[in-house]
């Protein structure tokens, strides 16, 4: 007879099977208790003795003979899971008797699969099978598409190319630059002026500055938020810088006694203060007074590239009058003509008649 060695869960499976067959049970009982046992599952085990049975005839020497093999092996088996269950309980106490384990050991099918189980990690000694292997599945990533520069786009409408600029003292030079294309976010500026060195990059706002007289050239570069710079703008221009022009009027006031409305041989300076003004179109642009021997100074600013007419008159004091005949003196001013000289008369109230009112 040729024994083979199995899994210890496979013994007890045989002998209960043998068992079974031998005395004709449907059910196990526990030894602990009369409640019955769950009734044992015959599979291929009970083949074998089927075929035993065909091949001893009945032999009842030879039957027992193998019960008792069976038998011992399957107490074995049933000490070993019992000691295991024992080790296995984290608390060092046991639960559920000897039916329970006598239940867990006959609760295999086949009894016959060997290295396919494994206990689980939970302390109650059962036998799980091993979980099925899971595919690990990894999501393709598609590449990011690679952005495209687009720097900014600008107009540069002052100053044009060539341009010639002429600005007075009180007038700033900005250049008028428009953002009009492109990706213009986080858009920033830098400039350089007359070859001198560049600026750093920094937000735009007007750019406004001086000038030198003569040729000036300007170049500018943008760029936006990612990085991406503009082409580098120039400008060339000429410039001029209009200066004031400080206009100067001197006069004298004098006593016109023929009331002739011009000065004639021993026709003196009027000898009181006499208030003067300076007109342009009805407006009073400035004031002034005379001395006591009827002299005056009167000074006035304006633009290098103006040309202005100005108008003197007198607050005739007491003990004159003006001249009715005569209005007041008209005086052109430009940059060619910055000076000019004045006189105008009063009529003493003495000398009054000799007018001829026209």
């Amino acid at each position: 007879m040729v024994c083979k060695t199995t899994h210890a869960g496979a013994i007890p499976a045989q002998a209960s099977n043998l068992i079974k067959f031998m005395i004709d049970e449907p059910q196990l009982t526990s030894s602990e208790n009369s409640e019955p046992i769950e009734e044992i599952k015959v599979g291929k085990i009970s083949k074998v003795f089927n075929w035993l049975k065909e091949k001893f005839k009945r032999d009842t020497v030879k039957i027992l003979t193998i019960s008792v093999i069976i038998l011992l092996s399957f107490g074995v088996g049933v000490w070993a899971k019992y000691q295991q269950s024992l080790k296995t309980d984290k608390t060092g106490i046991r639960k559920g008797g000897f039916q329970d384990l006598l239940k867990t050991i006959m609760s295999d099918e086949e009894g016959l699969e060997e290295n396919q189980q494994e206990t689980n990690g939970n302390g109650d000694g059962k036998i799980e099978p091993l979980p099925a292997p899971v595919a690990s599945v990894i999501p393709s990533v598609a590449p990011s598409p690679t952005r495209q520069e687009n720097p900014p786009v600008i107009k540069i409408s002052y100053p044009a190319e060539g341009q010639s600029i002429e600005l007075t003292t009180d007038q700033t030079f900005c250049l008028v630059d428009t953002p009009e294309g492109g990706n213009t976010t986080g858009i920033q500026r830098k400039h350089r002026i007359n070859n001198a060195g560049w600026t750093g990059y920094a937000s735009m706002t007007t750019l406004c500055f001086d000038p030198q007289e003569g040729s000036n050239t300007v170049a500018l570069q943008y760029r936006n938020s990612f990085g991406d710079e503009s082409i580098i703008y120039s400008r060339q221009f000429q410039f001029h810088r209009i200066e004031d022009i400080n206009i100067s009027i001197t006069g004298q006031i004098y006593k016109d006694h023929n009331c002739n409305g011009s000065r004639d041989n021993g026709e003196a300076n009027l000898d009181v203060s006499a208030e003067v003004t300076l007109w342009e179109n009805f407006v009073v642009l400035k004031q002034e007074h005379s001395n006591s021997n009827g002299e005056f100074s009167l000074g006035y600013t304006i633009k290098g590239n103006e040309s202005r007419t100005f108008e003197v008159s007198v607050q005739s004091p007491y003990g004159y009058k003006a001249d009715p005949s005569v209005g007041s003196p008209q005086m052109t001013f430009s940059k060619n003509n910055q000076s000019a000289s004045v006189e105008i008369p009063q009529v003493p109230a003495a000398d009054i008649g000799n007018c001829q009112v026209p």
